[in-house]
């Protein structure tokens, strides 16, 4: 049972090719994790000059699959107009929002987070280093390039 956070670059640095294959790994992901109410749930934020959460944990809408699948197929269909990539402001998101049992993250569950970025940040204040090392404590990190 997994409690698993995407957040997923929408930012002007992007093409629309990379939107697509991010989109359809998510996709895929879903599909072969699967996601229903007493197993697996999925949290989605999508960020470039801000960041948005489009859901959480608990929202039983969401832990129906087809649900899901619209939820992703709308949010993560364009490239946002304002420059920017707050990766820092959708990690916070995800802490403080998505990763809380007030809004639906379980005790008995694992907790995943998927980081889909181009790698270009863009507008991160210098003080948000201190902010990354926090949330990768006990965090297994694996970095790899899904969109070559």
């Amino acid at each position: 049972m997994l409690d698993i956070a995407i957040l997923g670059d929408i930012s002007k640095s992007l093409n629309r090719d990379d939107l697509s294959k991010f989109r359809k790994v998510v996709i895929a992901m879903i599909k072969r994790i699967g996601v229903e109410p007493k197993g697996n749930h999925f949290g989605l934020i999508t960020f470039a000059n801000s960041a948005w959460r489009h859901n959480l944990f608990k929202q039983t809408k969401y832990q129906d699959e087809e649900k899901l699948l619209e939820l992703v197929r709308e949010k993560i269909k364009n490239i946002a107009k304002k420059v920017g990539t707050r990766t820092d402001s959708a990690l916070r998101l995800a802490r403080s929002d998505l990763f809380n049992p007030d809004n639906g993250d379980r005790k008995e569950a694992d907790n995943l987070l998927f980081l889909f970025t181009d790698g270009k940040p863009y507008g991160h204040n210098t003080a948000d280093k201190e902010l990354f090392q926090r949330l990768s404590q006990n965090l297994e990190v694996s970095e790899r390039s899904l969109i070559t």
